[in-house]
């Protein structure tokens, strides 16, 4: 087994103090010719998500369009270098996301049996994230060269903000606005409140973690030239949703959102007659089902059964196939729905 990398201090990092342009090129593996001109000249690819499921009509497999900005060739390359080394770096315990051993899930375990909770999104981050920020960060905090630092933000920004297409920019985000970070982190400390970071995702748990507390963080994001919304507030005892995992008294679970696209897409799946559209189907259920696993294990069971429907089936085959899909979750009713 291959022994795990230690994480590094600031003063330990391949960038820290570094002033020369030469240097930044050998490190991300490219000729400072190209490192001039990816510098220069951004290379992006633009585009809109589109519908997985353009046929589908249950309301659960509806879909809002995202605006990407997807790096190519050799930035995207020196992007995925960038966050490599930078991923190495020391993080505070409180940040879930862009890090080994972490993810979704011990982001919402985090807050299991903490009383009252709060949960406050950042609105558009990636978009309302400034390239100053980005800056201040490789000039200040790992004091690079002023021209080196002005090289880092252009290679990691997309007209000025983080582009929402970049393995980058979950870690960036966080490393360019650490500091707001850790003054709500100290502000959780400060009433004994737990908190916990998932890229744009800020929950707050704890007996302390009242509706008091949502303007003072919400005057912290102001500070940042950032704004919150999609506020939730959670008494103690009820069940939330914390980055797609529902945490109840009795433990985590699927969420109801989650139960209703796996409902939908069986359905969907049973009334579609063309193969490839039925593929998609199938393959879409399964992702949903398998990734659900972790949190309720009968959804590996579920998962077994989607796995043995054909894709092109006679009609007493799927009928088969179906009913025993459909008795087994009949047998689950008893299960909270989360």
């Amino acid at each position: 087994m291959k022994p795990k990398r230690p994480l590094q201090s600031v003063s330990q990092s391949p960038f820290f103090r570094l002033a020369s342009k030469g240097k930044l090129a050998t490190i991300l593996f490219i000729s400072v010719g190209q490192l001039r001109a990816l510098c220069k000249d951004k290379n992006y690819k633009i585009w809109d998500t589109k519908p997985k499921f353009p046929a589908a009509t249950h309301p659960a497999l509806q879909h809002k369009p995202r605006h990407i900005q997807e790096p190519k060739g050799s930035l995207r390359m020196a992007q995925v270098r960038l966050n490599i080394l930078l991923s190495r770096l020391e993080l505070p315990d409180y940040l879930h996301s862009a890090r080994k051993g972490r993810s979704y899930r011990t982001n919402a375990m985090a807050h299991m049996g903490k009383g009252p909770a709060f949960r406050i999104d950042i609105r558009k981050f990636y978009q309302n994230a400034r390239d100053a920020y980005v800056y201040r960060f490789f000039r200040y905090s790992l004091e690079c060269s002023p021209d080196v630092a002005h090289c880092l933000t252009e290679l990691t920004c997309y007209q000025r903000f983080l582009p929402t297409g970049s393995a980058l920019s979950p870690i960036i985000s966080f490393l360019a606005y650490r500091p707001m970070f850790d003054e709500l982190y100290a502000l959780a400390q400060s009433v004994n409140v737990t908190m916990t970071v998932y890229v744009d995702d800020i929950v707050m748990s704890g007996a302390e973690a009242d509706g008091k507390m949502i303007p003072k963080c919400k005057r912290i994001l102001k500070n940042y030239e950032l704004q919150g919304h999609k506020i939730l507030k959670f008494s103690n005892g009820e069940t939330r949703v914390i980055t797609g995992v529902a945490v109840g008294p009795e433990g985590i679970g699927i969420p109801n959102k989650r139960r209703r696209k796996i409902r939908a897409l069986r359905e969907e799946l049973q009334r579609a007659n063309d193969p490839l559209e039925r593929l998609r189907y199938k393959n879409a259920l399964l992702g949903q089902l398998r990734e659900g696993a972790p949190l309720d294990s009968s959804l590996s069971d579920l998962a077994a059964m989607v796995k043995q429907i054909p894709v092109k089936a006679s009609a007493q085959t799927e009928t088969t196939s179906y009913r025993k899909l459909t008795d087994s979750r009949d047998a689950e009713s008893d299960t909270p729905p989360w």
